[in-house]
C-alpha cells in the first residue's frame, strides 16, 4: 500500500494505492482502506457505510464470485470536494468476471447490472474505465451531499 498526502491529513487531497490478490475473501481490506478514507473525510456514518458497500459493487464484478489468481489495483483519491476510488485488473490478467459482454453470460450480465443499480443508489457517480489497456470501474461520492429524503 502506499500513501500520498498534501496538506497534511484528509482536509486536503491525497490518494493510497492498494493492490491486492483478486479473491473475495479479501474484500474486506478494500471496505477497511474506504471506510477510513471516508471516515477521515468528515463523511456522517451513513455515507462512510455507503462507500464500503459501494467498493464492494465495485470491485467484484471485476474478479468475478469466485476471484481468480490475478490482481485487483485499488485507488482512493480525495480531495476538499470528493472521494474517488478506481479499481482495474493488474496488466495481463484476465478474469471471468473481466470479459466483454458477449463472453459473461446471462448470469454475469445480471450481476453487472445489479451492481451498476446498487452503484446508483449508494454513490454520486460511477462508470466503466480503460487505463494503459487495464479494464475497471470507478466511483466518486461528493463529501457535502444533499440531505436524505
Amino acid at each position: 500500500m502506499r500513501s500520498g498526502e498534501e496538506s497534511g491529513g484528509m482536509g486536503g487531497s491525497g490518494t493510497i494505492e492498494l493492490a491486492i490478490p483478486a479473491q473475495p475473501v479479501l474484500l474486506q481490506l478494500v471496505r477497511m482502506t474506504a471506510g477510513v478514507v471516508a471516515a477521515r473525510a468528515d463523511l456522517d456514518l451513513n455515507d462512510v457505510e455507503d462507500l464500503r458497500l459501494a467498493v464492494d459493487e465495485l470491485c467484484l464484478p471485476l474478479m468475478g464470485p469466485a476471484g481468480h489468481e490475478g490482481q485487483l489495483l485499488l485507488r482512493y483519491g480525495w480531495d476538499e470536494e470528493s472521494i474517488e476510488i478506481s479499481c482495474t485488473m493488474a496488466p495481463g490478467d484476465a478474469a471471468p468476471g473481466n470479459r466483454g459482454p458477449e463472453q459473461k453470460g446471462q448470469a454475469g450480465r445480471l450481476r453487472d447490472e445489479l451492481s451498476s443499480q446498487i452503484l446508483d443508489a449508494l454513490v454520486d457517480e460511477h462508470g466503466e474505465l480503460t487505463t494503459d489497456g487495464r479494464s475497471g470501474a470507478w466511483l466518486r461520492m461528493r463529501r457535502q451531499r444533499p440531505a436524505r429524503g
